[in-house]
């Protein structure tokens, strides 16, 4: 099962932006603005902590989309970039030649209890159920103690959301997760959750509604959900 993900997402890897804006179209945003909203909205949650992100890992980077805006944002002194894509990798390599961006094969990444944070997006909705459960152990062991998962899924109750994901080539046969479903297998593999937010409710054309985003973020309406996880004592 993996090996077929790894196939579909080297095959999409040199048109992965130009999919997902095609699906992303109707929202009347690319999906650069998606990614910067995402890491500010990690950035909020940070701020409130006494972290001082270090070593921070994107897990399931794909291309790249989301290393600047964390380079950015947390200017980590070392930032890992993992995916099980070989061809993705080789283009995100093309695009950041800096000494701080570690680009590594998962199957290939085996130091444990360095990263103060993981960051992933819509990474789980591909990984079959039967195989979640090594990644999330991937995930536990990466994480220093008391460090941060951060969560970003599709919310399948968001009529939108199910439209954007048919639209996408990469998407369309993805296993759709549920919040309370990630909530539970999240909990099962030692993650103490400290809370779920939903965001990006308002179209562009709604633009000057996106000030109540925050307000609402406690109820299932957005496109895309957060769960906030910390890495528990052994």
């Amino acid at each position: 099962m993996m090996s077929m993900v790894v196939k579909e997402f080297d095959n999409a890897s040199y048109e992965y932006n130009k999919q997902l804006n095609q699906g992303l179209y109707l929202s009347g945003e690319n999906s650069d603005y998606f990614a910067r909203k995402r890491i500010e909205f990690i950035k909020d949650f940070i701020i409130s902590t006494p972290m001082q992100p270090e070593i921070v890992m994107d897990f399931g980077c794909g291309v790249g989309g989301n290393v600047g805006h964390l380079l950015r944002e947390f200017s980590p002194q070392k930032l890992i970039a993992s995916d099980i894509s070989s061809k993705s990798l080789q283009i995100l390599k093309k695009k950041y030649m800096s000494g701080i961006i570690n680009i590594h094969n998962t199957t290939d990444f085996l130091e444990s209890s360095i990263c103060d944070f993981v960051f992933c997006n819509g990474v789980f909705h591909h990984i079959h159920p039967n195989e979640r459960e090594d990644s999330l152990k991937f995930i536990h062991s990466s994480l220093k103690q008391d460090g941060y998962f951060f969560f970003w899924e599709n919310n399948p109750w968001n009529i939108g959301t199910h439209w954007v994901m048919s639209k996408i080539p990469f998407d369309k046969d993805a296993h759709k997760i549920f919040p309370h479903t990630a909530v539970n297998f999240l909990s099962r593999s030692g993650f103490q959750i400290l809370g779920v937010k939903y965001f990006f409710i308002f179209p562009k054309f709604l633009k000057f509604l996106r000030i109540l985003e925050y307000r609402l973020s406690r109820f299932p309406l957005g496109a895309q959900y957060l769960i906030i996880a910390k890495k528990n004592e052994s």
